[in-house]
């Protein structure tokens, strides 16, 4: 398992991301505050507080998912 942080700051990063996400079968969720949503949902990142930067949990095979989310992963 591996956490990072992320920043998804408009609707078309949002949309850029889900479309990336969506491509991988692995567990990936959003954790924003005391809540965790499955990164695939829309419905679910948009609930979350985008104010600041949220936690992408990757529940496997990060090798291959970091490389293609590395512009929405913060420092």
């Amino acid at each position: 398992m591996k956490a990072v942080d992320i920043e998804l700051s408009s609707a078309n990063a949002i949309n850029a991301f889900l479309n990336i996400v969506s491509k991988f079968e692995d567990g990936l969720f959003i954790k924003s505050g005391m809540y965790m949503v499955n990164a695939r949902s829309p419905i679910g990142i948009f609930a979350c507080d985008l104010s600041k930067p949220v936690t992408l949990i990757i529940h496997s095979n990060e090798e291959n998912i970091l490389p293609v989310l590395n512009r929405y992963i913060t420092n």
